[in-house]
């Protein structure tokens, strides 16, 4: 399925604003994105409502969209809503998960094993490949508010990293490790939920490890 106008729009905006390609106290104008873009002002205004629902741009009167300024407290607590998500979601599917959907998580994993396969991939991708196993892994639980609410921080989490750290050097602010999901995927085999929750747990919480205010905020 072809995308639309808008979308298209939209996700070449999303593109330049993770990747810092705006300024933060740049406005983003209809006008000037119509004649970036060469359409009309009508997809762009709808792209940046989108934008603006997703708590990506706000709309300042009279002067355009801003891009919303993220910081390390958003890291955290998207990667706190993150726990409270994903531990729920496994007590609601761990004893009932099916063969096709362990062999689902099987052959994700052993995609992504990058090391092994002797494949180097962006960090882009990397992140994209470590979202779709833990969204995977949330949507066992067969509750689609939960698992939208998961996708919203797997990418908010994204965007925060990346826009205050894409200059830098990001690999040092995320857990670039391939081989993470293997020992959860072992667990889940095992039956062994609590051991499942442990690793799932330091998994999700590997992204804080580098943040000196992560020492101080217990999860």
């Amino acid at each position: 399925m072809s995308m639309s106008l808008k979308e298209k729009i939209h996700n070449e905006l999303l593109k330049k604003i993770i990747k810092n390609e705006y300024s933060m106290k740049e406005f983003l104008n209809e006008g000037n994105l119509a004649k970036q873009f060469g359409v009309s002002k009508a997809p762009v205004r709808e792209a940046l409502i989108q934008l603006c629902n997703e708590g990506i741009i706000r709309s300042i009167p009279r002067s355009g969209y801003q891009i919303i300024q993220l910081t390390e407290r958003d890291i955290w607590e998207a990667t706190q809503f993150r726990i409270i998500l994903e531990i729920e979601a496994l007590k609601l599917y761990a004893h009932k998960l099916q063969d096709y959907q362990i062999q689902q998580l099987e052959d994700m994993t052993c995609g992504t094993e990058y090391t092994k396969l002797g494949k180097k991939v962006s960090l882009e991708q990397w992140w994209e490949n470590n979202a779709e196993f833990h969204i995977t892994l949330s949507s066992f639980a067969k509750n689609t508010i939960l698992t939208d609410a998961l996708s919203r921080s797997m990418h908010l989490l994204w965007r925060a990293v990346t826009q205050l750290f894409w200059n830098a050097d990001p690999y040092a602010y995320l857990s670039y490790n391939p081989g993470s999901h293997v020992p959860i995927l072992d667990a889940i085999k095992q039956g062994d939920t609590a051991l499942t929750e442990n690793l799932l747990r330091s998994d999700i919480l590997s992204i804080l490890k580098t943040y000196s205010s992560a020492h101080t905020m217990k999860l």
